[in-house]
């Protein structure tokens, strides 16, 4: 196994704004710690002008199926994000991290220093994500993906949730999850992988929300959460953000979610 960490930049479409993403990441981070690849997840038919100094990794209906797990739908949203990270993970098992990374997440600094700062600090920690909390009936029962296709083995009120756009993986904690998938365990991403990997006896962390699974010097730093919300704040679910907003709230080093494109 590799010491290097991958830098998933996940998307369904290739545009000019995508491209930029790709190439700030590639440029932004060390290249003998991190590979930076454009996952690209794509429809039947479909085809892409992709530049030669792109590196690529494809996923369609065929290979996904490939798994053999049970998703909450016959597609990808809602709910089985995370097929293409394990797809990519069981052709390229030799990395020590795997980052996945929306195509509409945006950071206000250079990315250098959020993945720097987990490799040197949260080094210990198998998945790192935002808004991860336990469920909890006074706080968080609305929260729709609690009750939708969830058929774990854990009992409610020993679920826990994140919110994925952004995240980090071991490659421990990837091989557990190809191991629950198969078992037949499905539910929403955002419940399944939390709860599969935090009652397997993985550790789990947050970027920066103030709750019980942040770590300690990371409360509020790199997303600031909404008190009174479910997945909202920074990091949110809607409504989109544009670039002129972001700019607008002058915070630094700081992730956002989602960019409208």
């Amino acid at each position: 196994m590799t010491n290097r960490e991958v830098i998933l930049l996940s998307t369904h479409f290739v545009d000019g704004s995508v491209i930029k993403k790709y190439r700030r990441l590639n440029s932004e981070l060390d290249k003998k710690r991190y590979a930076v690849i454009l996952l690209v997840n794509m429809e039947e038919g479909e085809s892409w002008e992709i530049p030669d100094d792109i590196t690529c990794y494809f996923t369609d209906g065929n290979s996904i199926n490939e798994l053999g797990y049970n998703p909450m739908e016959e597609t990808l949203l809602p709910g089985s994000c995370h097929f293409p990270v394990l797809r990519f993970f069981i052709d390229n098992p030799l990395y020590k991290f795997y980052w996945f990374i929306e195509y509409d997440v945006e950071f206000t600094g250079n990315w250098s220093i959020l993945m720097d700062d987990c490799h040197k600090n949260l080094h210990d920690y198998d998945f790192l994500s935002c808004h991860v909390e336990k469920f909890n009936a006074d706080k968080n029962r609305s929260w729709l993906w609690w009750y939708m296709g969830n058929n774990l083995p854990n009992d409610l009120n020993k679920c826990i949730k994140g919110f994925n756009p952004i995240c980090r993986y071991s490659k421990e904690a990837l091989a557990y999850l190809d191991i629950c998938q198969k078992k037949g365990y499905s539910a929403h991403s955002e419940i399944l992988i939390t709860t599969c990997l935090y009652h397997g006896g993985f550790r789990i962390g947050d970027f920066g929300g103030d709750g019980e699974f942040v770590p300690d010097g990371f409360i509020r730093k790199f997303y600031i959460p909404h008190k009174n919300a479910v997945n909202d704040g920074t990091m949110r679910y809607r409504p989109v953000y544009s670039s002129e907003e972001i700019e607008k709230c002058n915070l630094q080093n700081m992730l956002f979610h989602p960019l409208k494109h």
